[in-house]
Order: structure tokens, then C-alpha cells, then sequence
């Protein structure tokens, strides 16, 4: 596991003149806990590809509303439930700050289980998204998101393992970067709850590529995209609605795939102060 912390001066000047429209920049953090399974056989570049996109964004939510960042990264050799489980206990927060937790890997569900929510597959370990949350709560964080890009398909419990816890891009042509900032400020700044996230239903597998990347994870950084590209003020309610519409375009003009036996519907459940 890796832990990064980044002060952003070099974006705060060149925001300076318009964050004195958008206020005063925070000096809470963005707690940011990415894993992906990079290494798996089937589907490690797919990963790779979602970890190198997150990384990206979370270092310009930073960038953007002015929050340092803390990133805590496990992938590769560092893949460890435990290790993750660790540094989600060993979190100090404010109640100003924001936590983004991030997985893409394999996951699944037992009809057994009462949640909708997957568990995070570590090949000998599971990690309950139930688990996570809880942990993420009780650091009483003013805004948290909890995303996950992972299968939830039903296995026999007998089958599953034990449970843990019982890069550069080109710049996006932004033509007013008031409305940008103002955008960013409302969705992590100006927002208080707990979002939770994951790419299908019980019952159901996630689709990604392994030149594309997990296909829910695209859909949501380009729903995002466009979003805080609006002039428009943002909810979360409309980035995870667009997320799913540019989900589904993607999986109906996909010749490969039959749509009797492949659905895949996102979860998102919004629960803001």
C-alpha cells in the first residue's frame, strides 16, 4: 500500500482569481482509497485502466475545490483486504473532510445475504461494500463516496471465501471555468451524506474491456465530464442517472452481447444531509 499527500499550489494559482468568485479554498482533505486488482489473470488491465482513470479524477477533484488530498493506493503485490481494511480504521477525519473509496476487481453475492451490495472478491478473502460503509460512517466525514466496479453475481455460499471485517491526460475543453469550480464546489464542497455505488444489480456480471476498462467506470467519468460541464447545477442524482443512460447506449450497441442474458443494472443509493 501506498499513502501520497499532495498540496495542490500549483492549480490553486491558477485558480486563484476564479476561486475568489467561488470562495474561500478549504483546507479539509479528500481522503482518497483506490483498489484495483491489477494483477488478475482475466481482467488486471481492465483494472489498470481503472485505476490510472480514478487516479486522474480524484487528483482533479483536489485540484479544483482547492482540497489537499491523502491517497492511499492498493494494487499489484499491494491488493490486501486487510491492508485496506487498515487504513479505512485508521483514518483521521474531520467533519469537514470528504472520503472517495474506490474498487474494481471481482465481486459477487449469495442469496443467502440480505444486501443488495456485492462483496468485494480478494481470491481468499471477502470484503462486504456493507462493511466498508460502516467503517467510512463511523469516520463522520461531511461527504463520502463509495464506489464499486465489480460483478454481483449469486454463488453458492459454500463457495465463497471468508469475509475481512465482519498518469497525464489532455485537459477537457472547458470554456468557463467559473461554472466549472462552482460545479466541482457543489458536488464535494457543499455536499453533506453518504453516496454508495456499484456497477450491477444481484444476480448480474459488469462488462468492461480489456482496451476500454470497466465499462461502469467510463460511463460514470463521462457522465461526470459532462455534468460539471453544464451550466447547469449539479446533483449526484443527475451524474448517476447519466451514468446509467450512457451505461446502457453502450451495452445495447454491443453486438457481442445477448440482451436476454445480459443485463446490467447499476445500484446507487443517495443518502445526503
Amino acid at each position: 500500500m501506498i499513502t501520497i499527500r499532495i498540496r495542490s499550489f500549483f492549480i490553486r494559482i491558477i485558480f486563484s482569481v476564479s476561486c475568489l468568485f467561488a470562495g474561500s479554498a478549504s483546507a479539509a482533505t479528500l481522503h482518497a482509497i483506490i483498489a484495483a486488482d491489477t494483477s488478475d489473470y482475466y481482467i488486471g488491465s481492465a483494472c489498470l485502466r481503472d485505476f490510472v482513470a480514478i487516479n486522474i479524477h480524484v487528483h482533479t477533484i483536489a485540484n479544483v475545490t482547492g482540497l489537499d488530498i491523502e491517497e492511499h493506493v492498493f494494487y499489484g503485490t499491494d491488493f490486501k483486504p486487510f491492508d485496506i481494511v487498515d487504513t479505512l480504521r485508521d483514518l483521521e477525519c474531520s467533519d469537514d473532510d470528504v472520503i472517495v473509496f474506490y474498487f474494481s476487481g471481482h465481486g459477487f453475492n449469495t442469496e443467502e445475504r440480505p444486501s443488495i451490495w456485492p462483496v468485494l472478491d480478494f481470491k481468499f478473502h471477502g470484503l462486504a461494500v456493507d462493511d466498508v460503509v460502516d467503517i467510512i460512517n463511523s469516520k463522520k466525514a461531511r461527504f463520502s463516496l463509495i464506489f464499486n466496479d465489480c460483478c454481483n453475481s449469486i454463488i453458492p455460499e459454500n463457495y465463497t471465501p471468508p469475509y475481512v471485517g465482519q498518469v497525464i491526460t489532455k485537459a477537457s475543453p472547458y470554456r468557463n471555468y467559473i461554472t466549472l469550480i462552482n460545479n466541482y464546489r457543489a458536488l464535494f464542497l457543499e455536499t453533506e451524506g453518504v453516496i454508495i455505488t456499484s456497477s450491477s444489480s444481484p444476480g448480474e456480471r459488469s462488462r468492461g474491456y480489456t482496451n476500454e476498462g470497466s465499462w461502469y467506470t467510463g460511463s460514470y467519468l463521462e457522465s461526470f465530464e459532462e455534468i460539471v460541464s453544464s451550466s447547469e447545477t449539479p446533483t449526484w442524482e443527475m451524474v448517476f442517472e447519466d451514468s446509467n443512460a450512457i451505461l446502457q447506449k453502450k451495452i445495447s450497441s454491443d453486438n457481442e452481447i445477448s440482451k436476454d442474458d445480459y443485463a446490467q443494472t447499476p445500484l446507487f443509493a443517495i443518502g445526503l444531509n
